[in-house]
């Protein structure tokens, strides 16, 4: 459902949705230790960042009155934020970010990721790994391209910024590793 959305609120009943199935499916081999706390750790992050991706779309909401990405695209096109909206629009842009950075594990949220996929189960890590992470960043490059093509210079950076630093940090952490689902990570 994520990557053809349409408004932010079937987005976050995606994102939502799949995070409770990946709680559950964590803690099907809760009876290791190692699961239940991988199990804990996603939940309480999890719901984190769900709180952040909440935030942001009612800002959006607030400043758009609309969640329609077709309305939201129309809304940023002829709209120019100035003063106090362009300094809340970007903080709440951040917002919408690091909530999406926590999805798909990238720098500076990524710190859960190595303890979460060594308690998981194996075959769960591949649905951190694959449709997770593929259906964010699908939402994420139609949402930027689309609705908030004309702010690139707010989120631009914010994307460089967490691309390097997940390159750089995730290559560096990698090198100690020998764990294959940690080295995954």
């Amino acid at each position: 459902m994520l990557p053809i959305a349409s408004n932010l609120f079937i987005v976050l009943l995606s994102i939502v949705g799949f995070s409770i199935a990946l709680y559950v499916l964590i803690l099907i081999g809760a009876e290791e230790r190692g699961s239940r706390e991988a199990g804990v750790k996603y939940f309480i992050l999890s719901s984190l960042s769900s709180v952040f991706l909440a935030g942001a779309i009612a800002f959006i909401y607030i400043l758009g009155k609309t969640l329609t990405f077709s309305y939201l695209s129309l809304y940023s096109a002829t709209h120019l934020l100035t003063g106090a909206e362009l300094q809340l629009g970007s903080v709440y842009l951040s917002f919408l970010l690091i909530a999406i950075a926590f999805k798909i594990s990238t720098f500076p949220v990524h710190f859960w990721t190595p303890e979460v996929y060594e308690g998981s189960p194996f075959p769960i890590t591949g649905l951190f790994i694959l449709p997770l992470k593929v259906g964010v960043l699908l939402f994420l490059f139609r949402f930027l391209g689309s609705v908030f093509q004309g702010w690139a210079e707010l989120w631009a950076p914010l994307l460089f910024f967490m691309a390097f630093g997940s390159i750089v940090i995730g290559c560096i952490g990698a090198l100690n590793e020998t764990r294959l689902k940690r080295f995954i990570a």
